[in-house]
């Protein structure tokens, strides 16, 4: 997907330690940097070439922070975006 729609930034919805709650969460954020370095490298899966994508390297892979329950990962130096349509 990121060869696909060439993204400049990717956004995790964890960040990859504790703070993420569980594995399955912080997991989604191992793998969104694993994609991240997969989708530049020309070695990795080659044969999704064939269907016309090519490398792509984002700028950076953030991730979007969270205030549920007990955690809340929000501090006022973080950068804002707002996204509403």
């Amino acid at each position: 997907m990121i060869r696909k729609f060439q993204p400049d930034v990717i956004i995790a919805r964890f960040p990859e330690d504790a703070r993420a709650g569980h594995g399955h969460h912080s997991g989604s954020a191992v793998l969104a940097h694993e994609a991240f370095s997969a989708a530049a490298d020309p070695n990795k899966y080659p044969e999704q070439f064939a269907f016309g994508v090519q490398p792509w390297q984002a700028k950076r892979v953030v991730w979007n922070t969270f205030n549920f329950g007990t955690t809340n990962t929000l501090s006022e130096d973080q950068l804002k975006v707002d996204v509403e349509i």
